[in-house]
């Protein structure tokens, strides 16, 4: 079912809406201008985004999600083929571990993981939310403002704690517990 200029519609009960958009997955939904829903059951909607995972949704300016279940909105975000279940929002956020969720400026590589601001949150479960710089990369790991949380279970605010279950608020935590 095709509407207005330039739209295409080719899957199975797909909708292509608005001008030069293409709905090519079963069951998708494309809408905007530029958008393509190529996954199935998939939805596109804005300027030039892209659905291409199955069940996927993507929203605003330049999203592209390509991880199944997963979902994009905001302006030049990116869900990477390898993030399923996993959202990103707001202004060149990239996640790419299952399950993570990055928003602002952030990645979130981890499975499990969160990411805010400009922080990186890169271990298993880990949690990262700060200026350019803050890392999380231990497993379970958390940093904050511009902390580097590389130890397992490892907490850093303002320094680097590298040690397992270490927490560094300024300075260095090397050391285990």
């Amino acid at each position: 079912f095709n509407d207005y200029t330039n739209n295409v519609a080719t899957g199975i009960f797909s909708h292509a809406e608005g001008g030069s958009t293409t709905a090519s997955g079963n069951y998708s939904h494309a809408e905007g201008v530029g958008t393509t829903a190529s996954g199935v059951d998939s939805h596109a909607e804005g300027a030039g985004t892209i659905a291409s995972g199955d069940y996927s949704h993507t929203e605003g300016n330049s999203t592209i999600v390509s991880a199944a279940k997963a979902h994009a909105e905001g302006n030049s975000t990116y869900v990477h083929s390898t993030a399923e279940n996993s959202h990103a929002e707001g202004t060149g956020s990239y996640t790419k571990g299952v399950n993570a969720h990055a928003e602002n400026s952030s990645y979130a590589n981890g499975k499990n993981s969160h990411s805010g601001g400009e922080a990186t949150a890169g271990g298993v479960n880990s949690f990262a939310h700060g200026i350019k710089g803050t890392l999380a990369s231990g497993v379970n790991s958390v940093a904050f403002v511009s902390g580097t949380a590389s130890g397992s279970n490892s907490i850093a605010f303002d320094g680097t704690a590298s040690g397992s279950s270490s927490i560094a608020m300024k300075g260095t935590a090397s050391g285990s517990n």
